[in-house]
């Protein structure tokens, strides 16, 4: 990009970071780029667009745009395992240096976060909170010390933030807290480490440059046992709800009450959750590995030289057995997946026609068979968003609730300031009757053991002509 070409991304960050003083950071940092000149304007763009409509902006606030940005700026220790990952012959099941690196040229957005991500960058001050505590507890000389990272002149790419470095006689210990799912924990935790963790913790010494001969490395991995799969499935809720905040405050209630269970009864406390402290060995080679790939790449970075694509060696099975296996499996996938969409037909089907005959008001439960029906409620939308806007600044009301994403945030506020009523009428928002909710009985109730002696009745009525429709559609043959 060029200083025109700035102009015109100014114009489009503008637009989509709302937060006058955001905005200027996140301009500032994208024209100090040293790849700059390797940044197509149109890719800048689209960047903006897509990380200014994350839906976890409305907690965390328009500044992780910032934050966002700072990234492109060099390699962190979530990237450095993907870098050095070949030397060693481990195989990155999440990314590639040359998807890094398109990254790091704004051609790739970052990713909007994941259930899985969010459990993490959520839950992770709870876990410092008790982790710190119970290091205290157990080494009187304990020491937490403020990581002074500074700028490398020799690697301006090495760029980094521990979650915690401590002292502990004599010895600095940079530790990491993960929170992965509850299966993934439990093998972290029997001593089967990830390399990127390993790693991770390599390039955060790298960082402190402190001239640590012995560095001393460890995780600390929460599991949150039974409790991990509610937490999980409530933060995807939220994300696809656009709920996102009341699911944050659910799941950070939920973890609270665990972790205080679980320091309360120990190994004992009902949700099955733990804390492991596991230490990391030491090596020279990865040391070695990180400072001469993050060289190498962090030159292509700067040079607009991007690795070509190199597909996966391929090794072709001949067994008939296995092939006939996979192919079945192939099958059944689009089975499911029809079969799922005739399911999602009907419930549509269901919803209109019980949302028809239901007034507004209606404050009774609904049963269809075995399924339950939720009474209609009101939506609520915003019709005029600029006038949604001025009326938000005119209240004061933070710029972080302004994205489009957030309008159901936007409108709790304006709704403090004014009736519901008086916004309607002023056009701002408008409310539309939405179709009843359906509920479907829990996994393992009793209707489902009763219906269990259909199955096959079922396989016969449901299975048979769903094949049929694939048969249609695909031209394939299940005999």
């Amino acid at each position: 990009m060029n200083a025109e070409d700035l102009k015109k991304l100014e114009l489009t960050i503008n637009r989509n970071v709302v937060d006058e003083n955001v905005a200027k950071e996140v301009l500032e940092i994208i024209a100090g780029l040293p790849q700059l000149e390797h940044i197509k304007l149109e890719n800048a763009e689209a960047w903006i667009e897509s990380v200014t409509n994350d839906p976890s902006l409305s907690y965390f606030g328009i500044e992780r745009v910032a934050w966002h940005a700072k990234r492109l700026g060099g390699f962190g220790g979530s990237d450095i395992g993907t870098l050095i990952s070949d030397k060693f012959g481990v195989h990155d099941p999440f990314s590639s240096p040359r998807k890094l690196l398109l990254e790091k040229l704004m051609v790739i957005a970052p990713e909007h976060p994941t259930k899985d991500t969010l459990r993490g960058s959520l839950l992770e001050a709870q876990l410092d909170t008790v982790a710190v505590e119970r290091l205290k507890a157990g080494n009187p000389s304990f020491r937490q010390i403020e990581p002074d990272i500074t700028a490398d002149e020799e690697h301006p790419w090495l760029v980094g933030n521990p979650d915690l470095v401590y002292e502990v006689n004599g010895n600095r210990v940079i530790n990491d807290y993960k929170i992965p799912g509850s299966d993934k924990a439990k093998e972290t935790l029997s001593g089967h480490i990830p390399f990127g963790y390993i790693a991770q913790q390599h390039h955060y010494h790298a960082c402190l440059n402190d001239g640590q001969k012995n560095p001393k490395f460890g995780l600390i991995v929460y599991d949150f046992g039974f409790r991990e799969a509610e937490i999980t499935k409530e933060l995807e809720r939220g994300i696809q709800r656009g709920t996102f905040n009341e699911s944050v405050e659910y799941v950070l209630d939920v973890a609270k009450r665990t972790i205080s269970d679980e320091k309360k009864f120990g190994s004992n406390n009902i949700h099955g959750a733990s804390m492991g402290y596991i230490s990391l060995p030491y090596s020279q080679k990865i040391m070695d590995a990180i400072f001469e790939e993050g060289d190498k790449y962090w030159d292509m970075v700067i040079n607009g030289d991007v690795p070509k694509y190199k597909a996966s060696p391929k090794i072709e099975i001949d067994d008939d057995v296995l092939f006939s296996k996979a192919e079945a499996a192939m099958k059944l996938r689009g089975v499911s997946q029809r079969a799922k969409e005739r399911a999602d037909e009907l419930v549509k089907e269901i919803q209109a026609n019980v949302g028809e005959r239901l007034p507004a008001d209606n404050d009774k439960a609904i049963k269809v068979g075995p399924v339950g029906i939720g009474k209609p409620s009101i939506g609520v939308s915003i019709t005029d968003r600029k006038a949604a806007v001025n009326l938000a600044k005119e209240y004061g009301i933070s710029a972080s609730v302004y994205r489009p994403v957030n309008d159901a945030l936007l409108i709790k506020q304006l709704e403090l300031q004014e009736d519901r009523e008086d916004l309607v009428a002023a056009g701002v928002i408008s409310t539309e009757k939405k179709n009843p909710r359906i509920s479907f009985p829990r996994k393992g109730s009793n209707m489902e053991k009763e219906y269990a002696s259909e199955i096959e009745g079922l396989a016969e009525g449901v299975i048979e002509p769903v094949i049929s429709d694939i048969q249609e559609e695909q031209s394939i043959n299940l005999d």
